[in-house]
């Protein structure tokens, strides 16, 4: 019963996380140049998995799990940054949306644009 309730957990936060990633990611990056933004964020996760992935046996359980929580550290202290200059990630309005007065969510936007056509 605990392992089906943490895997009702689990999709529940990833049915979360990938429409909300989904949306931030329409928000903040421009259309065009998405794609290869995404992929060139990607390239240092890759690389930290590789590394971690043929360090394994020297590592061990411990030391992989110590690597993945370094990386999640990393990433708060990354995030908390961005906060502390008032960048628009902890308003919930993307730059490009708040200087049109459009909402961050794309369907809000997509909904204020042909309100403004009308």
């Amino acid at each position: 019963l605990y392992l089906v309730f943490c895997f009702a957990a689990f999709e529940a936060a990833v049915g979360v996380y990938f429409p909300a990633v989904g949306g931030l990611r329409a928000a903040y990056l421009p259309g065009a140049q998405r794609g290869a933004i995404m992929a060139l964020t990607r390239v240092p996760l890759n690389l930290l998995v590789i590394a971690v992935a043929l360090a394994r046996d020297r590592l061990g359980d411990t030391g992989a799990l110590r690597c993945a929580a370094a990386a999640q550290l990393l990433a708060a202290a990354a995030l908390a940054s961005l906060w502390a200059r008032g960048g628009a990630a902890g308003k919930g309005e993307a730059p490009a949306a708040k200087d049109k007065g459009l909402a961050a969510s794309p369907a809000m936007s997509t909904l204020s644009r042909a309100k403004k056509a009308d």
